[in-house]
């Protein structure tokens, strides 16, 4: 994370140093418009020659610390954990002493330009007006940093949310194509009569756990996010729903502690892998599928029995179901979902998220 804000940092310089030049160079301009006032324009020029380096390094030097001061710096972090002062405060209160300091630099120097100078006092009304000077500059450059970089983090906020958006509709979307394919409806419907005939009851049950996959569906379906809990009761409408079809060749186990059911994993997760079991393999009743979903730590796990319909390989491949998930976990700064092969098991690692 401090290795992408410097990287940042970097590219952002050189763009600083030139709105920073262009601005001193206005400052300069007008400096200059108002010695030549009282003074000719080579006294005027030459003393413009002077300070716009002067005031050009000077800005770049609050900026360059400023950012090192507030991003790096464990005391100022410190500072305002424990006095409960805002951003704003503690950097007034760190440049307050150096303002002043580099007020009595510039007031010896100025004596010493002078030498026409009379006065020998350094605190003076001039090295007063100097301290303000450098403690408004800093100030200005402070809080035009702070505006400049609030909305940068607010761009980057709502690409962040645009692609979360995306990932998640077409993370929906692949759900709902699975579920509302031609296929699904069809068996869904052929098992549907034939229960009305053969169990009434499972009949009713079998609409019942239909509907809440639909309404999960739509209910649940714009959040980026869901609980553990919520998930755990969709899959289990989804397996009984499998289970009415194919009878005993689902074996489905789940076991989930207590203390998880509150973290967050992204919508309809555990019906895609499920179903991507149920899709992808071999099973009957002398051979079931056996489908097991527990947690370990902030994981949950997807077991399922790998007899792949297709000829296995070596490597496991991720569907676009899949890939997508993964997609979502990184544009969510999440540990990254995890599927292997092991012991003749399917295995997906799927990372739960703590809430904020």
């Amino acid at each position: 994370m401090y290795l992408k804000k410097a990287l940042s940092s970097n590219k952002r310089l050189p763009r600083r140093s030139i709105f920073y030049l262009l601005l001193s160079l206005l400052f300069g301009v007008l400096n200059l418009l108002n010695d030549l006032q009282e003074e000719s324009i080579g006294e005027a020029l030459r003393e413009q020659m002077l300070l716009f380096p002067l005031t050009f390094c000077f800005v770049i030097g609050v900026y360059y610390f400023q950012h090192r001061l507030t991003h790096s710096c464990a005391w100022f972090r410190w500072m305002g954990e424990r006095t409960d002062l805002s951003d704003f405060w503690v950097w007034a209160l760190f440049m307050l002493p150096i303002s002043l300091s580099l007020g009595v630099l510039f007031r010896i120097c100025s004596l010493y330009v002078n030498n026409d100078d009379d006065s020998n006092q350094v605190f003076d009304l001039l090295f007063w007006a100097i301290s303000i000077a450098i403690f408004v500059v800093a100030t200005f450059v402070y809080l035009l940093e702070s505006y400049l970089e609030l909305e940068i983090t607010e761009k980057q906020f709502r690409l962040k949310i645009m692609e979360v958006e995306n990932e998640k509709t077409l993370a929906q979307y692949q759900v709902l194509k699975n579920q509302l394919n031609p296929h699904f409806l069809f068996n869904s419907f052929n098992t549907l009569i034939n229960l009305i005939y053969l169990s009434p009851p499972k009949a009713e049950q079998f609409v019942h756990e239909l509907s809440t996959i639909y309404r999960y569906n739509l209910e649940q379906g714009e959040e980026l996010v869901v609980t553990l809990q919520k998930e755990v009761n969709l899959i289990a409408a989804y397996v009984d729903l499998q289970k009415i079809r194919f009878g005993n060749s689902i074996d489905f186990k789940t076991v989930v502690a207590d203390d998880t059911l509150h973290l967050l994993l992204p919508p309809m997760t555990l019906t895609s892998l499920v179903e991507n079991a149920v899709k992808h393999n071999i099973f009957d009743q002398s051979q079931p599928l056996s489908i097991e979903i527990k947690t370990e730590g902030r994981a949950v796990l997807v077991h399922n029995t790998y007899r792949p319909r297709r000829a296995a390989s070596n490597t496991v491949s991720l569907g676009i179901g899949l890939k997508n998930l993964v997609n979502q976990y990184e544009i969510l700064e999440a540990e990254t979902p995890e599927f292997y092969v092991k012991n003749n098991l399917y295995i997906a690692k799927i990372p739960l998220i703590v809430p904020d």
